[in-house]
């Protein structure tokens, strides 16, 4: 259990609640930008940071400003490639330290509902779900993996698998009513530039009154920079309203929220004279609370790292994080080789559990992948077959999870210039 514990001298029991959202605050208000565009870090970071909000409760003044942050929805096919179109692992971590999430979009943004052979078996939204949580858990300086997963395509079919692989919500393209429907179907307001600019209204979808307990969650795959671009535009008129609403507003990345409306549910409160306990199980995303005390000791002591808010008699207290961050890995893997494409020995036999080259460009005509496993005395192989031409993908060939993976003692790839970098992953 993660726990939190707070002591004062007092001769009665205050009356505790845990607030519906974080601060006190009465309404919620995030953005995604789907798909990883480099834009995420260069234009949209600083345009959301350019707006604030305060961490002091509705009608308490003296806050601190805090700026808006969003939440990057990534596939790690597209990240680190080195295209100047898609994040590199850096950007990705630089956005985590602004406040931003990251989100898991799937490995490679498959499946689809429209297309006859757009349909994904089982076992491939395993191997995406897997893959990515493993990947971006790899990514990051936490080491964890997401625990939001946004839907590639409105697909709907990963719904299902989510929970499996630590994820506990998921957003899709676009729905009639943006806000909390589901955890894992939640909608959004759909702001790329070809529809939005057809809607001709800067604040479609947005309550003009906010409703207490409301989420409102907006979605794009880019916003533009020029300041004169009809875009840009739209989104200071979007965002200077948003702020402009009052003191009930909360700007979090998604699974921030979510994981916030999880642990007020079931955290439990143990509630005496002189101090209080706040208890979650460890099964859940990590997010800190905001209590709403009323008969709280005048001399009651900030506890180090929570924030204290009084206006007559009550007061306010935002914990720290209770919990650990986001989720577990689904495997504990490790990368073992990164490098130039080339054959290898390894020092002793690993347990492979899949392989990652670099595509950057064409290959050559009558080239043909192979991935040959050494084993004690044969050899697997993972792949033989011609690539088609892309430009800045990592191309995956996977056991797990699943397959069991292959005790081996080498590896044994084909090269061509346009496989520029690979990457072992062994299960330990």
């Amino acid at each position: 259990m993660a726990e939190f514990r707070w002591r004062w001298k007092g001769s009665a029991a205050p009356e505790v609640r845990v607030a519906p959202f974080l601060y006190g605050k009465s309404w919620a208000y995030s953005v995604e930008i789907d798909d990883g565009p480099a834009s995420t870090l260069a234009v949209s970071l600083p345009l959301l940071a350019s707006y604030y909000f305060s961490d002091a409760p509705p009608g308490v003044t003296g806050g601190k400003l805090l700026p808006f942050v969003g939440g990057a929805a990534v596939f790690p096919l597209r990240v680190g490639t080195g295209s100047p179109a898609y994040l590199e692992t850096a950007q990705l971590q630089q956005l985590e330290r602004a406040g931003w999430a990251v989100l898991n979009h799937g490995y490679a943004h498959r499946g689809n509902s429209w297309e006859p052979d757009g349909a994904l078996t089982p076992a491939q939204l395993r191997e995406e779900l897997f893959w990515s949580q493993v990947v971006l858990a790899a990514s990051r300086e936490s080491h964890r993996s997401p625990t939001h997963f946004v839907y590639p395509n409105g697909y709907m079919a990963y719904q299902q698998h989510l929970s499996a692989f630590g994820l506990v919500s998921g957003s899709r393209v676009a729905g009639k009513k943006p806000g909390l429907s589901t955890l894992s179907d939640l909608d959004r307001n759909y702001l790329d530039e070809s529809v939005w600019s057809k809607a001709n209204d800067p604040l479609v979808g947005l309550p003009r009154v906010p409703q207490p307990g409301q989420w409102v969650i907006d979605f794009t795959h880019g916003m533009e920079a020029a300041p004169s671009s009809p875009n840009h535009k739209r989104w200071r008129e979007r965002l200077g309203f948003i702020e402009r609403l009052g003191d009930g507003l909360w700007c979090a990345p998604t699974p921030a929220v979510v994981a916030y409306l999880q642990a007020a549910r079931v955290a439990k409160l143990k509630i005496e004279r002189d101090g209080l306990t706040v208890t979650l199980p460890e099964s859940l995303p990590g997010s800190p609370l905001t209590l709403q005390l009323k008969g709280l000791p005048a001399d009651a002591p900030t506890p180090p790292g929570a924030t204290l808010y009084r206006q007559g008699e009550t007061a306010w207290l935002t914990t720290p994080l209770l919990g650990k961050p986001d989720a577990a890995p689904p495997a504990a893997l490790e990368c073992v080789y990164s490098g130039p494409v080339r054959e290898l020995r390894f020092p002793r036999p690993v347990r492979v559990a899949g392989v990652r080259l670099l595509q950057r460009g064409e290959t050559r005509p009558e080239f043909r992948l192979s991935l040959a496993l050494t084993t004690s005395g044969a050899s697997q192989t993972l792949v033989d077959g011609p690539l088609k031409p892309a430009w800045g993908v990592w191309l995956l060939y996977a056991l797990l999870p699943n397959a069991s993976a292959t005790l081996a003692t080498g590896l044994v790839p084909t090269t061509d210039p346009a496989l520029t970098t690979m990457e072992v992953w062994v299960q330990p």
